[in-house]
């Protein structure tokens, strides 16, 4: 997250106080598992700190993922939980 004093877009005169101000994330970033087996995504996700929930059609969780949320490439916070769907 970045954040800016005064506001982005606002017009300053010379001479004005400025501030920008970066803040780190210890956040993690959920990687795509469309297509791996669902023991391959779930313990992808596990070596990066995260929780994952599991929803299988045709009561087989060993099956592809077919469909994750939150999606690749979100940042989420560590510990999160990770939805994957998967079908045989």
């Amino acid at each position: 997250m970045i954040a800016t004093t005064p506001a982005a877009g606002t017009i300053v005169q010379p001479g004005d106080s400025k501030r920008v101000g970066v803040e780190i994330s210890n956040g993690v970033t959920v990687p795509s598992l469309t297509g791996q087996s669902a023991q391959q995504a779930t313990q992808a996700l596990q070596q990066l700190g995260l929780q994952v929930q599991v929803q299988a059609l045709a009561n087989d969780p060993n099956g592809q993922v077919f469909t994750q949320s939150p999606g690749p490439g979100t940042l989420v916070a560590p510990n999160s939980t990770v939805t994957i769907g998967v079908f045989p």
